[in-house]
């Protein structure tokens, strides 16, 4: 038996039915038994996402879900932020192997964040917002 199809896979196969028979969104998602926004968040993954961060989709390093309630709003406005969203996935890699949000700006790893407000093992910012709105000095 094989494995369930990706959401990116999902998006190739409607994209590709979208483009060579024509079909609207509201047909793909009559024939998927589907809704349109099920149909449209796929076709957003492969139609609006960076090739970069779509690999980091297809490696599992960042969830198609997330990806598609995240990083395709962003890029649709700039796909250079969105490329920048996606290597702070805590599970994507910088150069070393390590967590790319664990790498400073030099390509050393970064010392532990001493603020008791961050939620991050490792920061490599001097200074950031933390989601508890306070900012490290």
């Amino acid at each position: 038996m094989s494995e369930p199809e990706t959401a990116l896979e999902q998006g190739w196969l409607l994209q590709e039915m979208e483009s060579r028979l024509g079909c609207s969104i509201e047909e793909l998602a009559r024939r998927f038994d589907r809704s349109r926004n099920w149909v449209a968040s796929r076709l957003a993954l492969v139609e609006t996402l960076p090739e970069s961060v779509q690999q980091l989709v297809r490696e599992g390093k960042i969830a198609a879900s997330l990806a598609m309630r995240y990083l395709v709003p962003v890029a649709r406005i700039s796909l250079e932020h969105c490329q920048r969203m996606a290597a702070l996935s805590p599970n994507s890699r910088g150069p070393h192997g390590k967590p790319a949000n664990c790498i400073k700006p030099g390509g050393a790893p970064a010392e532990p964040c001493a603020s008791a407000l961050c939620r991050r093992r490792s920061c490599s910012a001097k200074r950031h917002s933390h989601p508890t709105g306070s900012t490290k000095s």
